[in-house]
């Protein structure tokens, strides 16, 4: 389909039909809630699609690095070229997997840091989008 839209533009225009259905319907209160359900997942979706996904490569990076730093550069090579956010998860429980048995270099807290640097990214991302900028 030709669309000037991204597909997270397509998704956040869907939200506000949504919320204004609910607003402006006599509706029993179930079918509003459904909708104002809507409008809300439309706002978290456009904004996973939009803002958190194109840093998924900025996130899979520092990964690499932090699990280069403990010597698994079989791993690090495949988190650095990832933009699957599944495939990140899974090969980064496996480096962590992999040094629990042995962490001579101490780079599980590298890569802790580094997870949690991603999960406040998200969480900032996600709030901008729907609450706007702090």
């Amino acid at each position: 389909m030709w669309n000037p839209l991204t597909p997270a533009e397509v998704i956040a225009a869907i939200g506000p039909a949504a919320r204004d259905a609910a607003r402006a319907g006599d509706l029993d209160p179930w079918m509003r809630g459904q909708l104002l359900s809507v409008y809300s997942g439309t706002r978290h979706l456009a904004a996973e699609l939009g803002d958190v996904a194109p840093r998924v490569p900025e996130v899979a990076r520092e990964l690499a690095e932090a699990v280069r730093a403990g010597g698994l550069d079989d791993l690090a090579g495949a988190l650095a070229a990832q933009t699957d956010p599944r495939v990140l998860a899974e090969l980064t429980c496996q480096a962590l997997d992999r040094l629990r048995v042995d962490d001579p270099r101490r780079a599980r807290p590298l890569i802790q840091r580094a997870l949690a640097r991603a999960v406040a990214l998200e969480i900032e991302l996600l709030a901008d989008a729907i609450e706007g900028p702090a």
